[in-house]
């Protein structure tokens, strides 16, 4: 979506920002933001995962706003 000009936030768990960090930059991108979320969503009920969404909402909207067009770098 990057490539494209999409205003494009990454998405990582916490333990593999750093990869994905190393892969972006790799790859042109090294100013991609990236929001890190701590752990796997998929046994959580829904309402925590509501919860922790709607208090990390303005974080991912700020990311987009901000960096949303990231260049390669």
């Amino acid at each position: 979506m990057q490539k494209r000009s999409v205003p494009t936030v990454t998405v990582v768990l916490t333990q593999f920002e750093s990869l994905g960090r190393f892969s972006a930059k790799a790859s042109g991108y090294g100013k991609l933001p990236f929001f890190s979320v701590p752990r796997d969503f998929e046994n959580f009920p829904e309402e925590e995962i509501y919860r922790i969404i709607e208090g990390r909402l303005e974080e991912f909207i700020s990311l987009l706003a901000e960096r949303g067009t990231a260049r390669r770098a």
